[in-house]
């Protein structure tokens, strides 16, 4: 495997560059052994190095979650559901009732319409997690007004 002719040598307040590890063939990019801050140790291309967009290994985005921390509260962990099924049905019902431009194919049948979610969910997914589940929803299943006038 052909090798970087010199070592990358960068430090930054986020990370180390320890070793080369090899070329990534998807990018056609060098990569590199980094150590992150708090000591672990990380794979990144050599753009994403020198961009600096990378700020930590993960660890930096933990704790934001502290209380007390600069930042405040900024990154609040509200349900830790956004990967449930439901929570892709929520905010399609969402952008369905809120989000659809006039020119939209479906805008006549929503917001052309008036229709609305209710209150108590629209601004709290974890209200209409609770409530789908109360009400017997499994993976498979759909949420559907009964009233195609109605509101969600």
């Amino acid at each position: 495997m052909l090798q970087p002719t010199h070592m990358l040598n960068f430090k930054n307040d986020y990370f180390e560059v320890i070793a080369y590890h090899g070329k990534d063939e998807k990018y056609n990019a060098h990569c590199w052994k980094c150590k992150c801050n708090c000591g672990k140790i990380v794979i990144l291309r050599t753009d994403v190095i020198k961009s600096g967009s990378t700020k930590s290994c993960g660890c930096g985005r933990k704790s934001i979650f502290v209380k007390g921390h600069p930042y405040g509260k900024r990154f609040e962990l509200k349900h830790g559901l956004s990967k449930h099924p439901l929570y892709r049905v929520w905010c399609h019902i969402i952008d369905r009732c809120y989000n659809l431009i006039p020119e939209h194919i479906n805008y006549r049948y929503y917001q052309g319409k008036g229709i609305k979610m209710c209150d108590e969910w629209k601004g709290n997914f974890k209200n209409f997690y609770d409530w789908s589940i109360s009400n017997g929803w499994q993976k498979g299943l759909t949420i559907d007004r009964i009233d195609s006038n109605g509101n969600y």
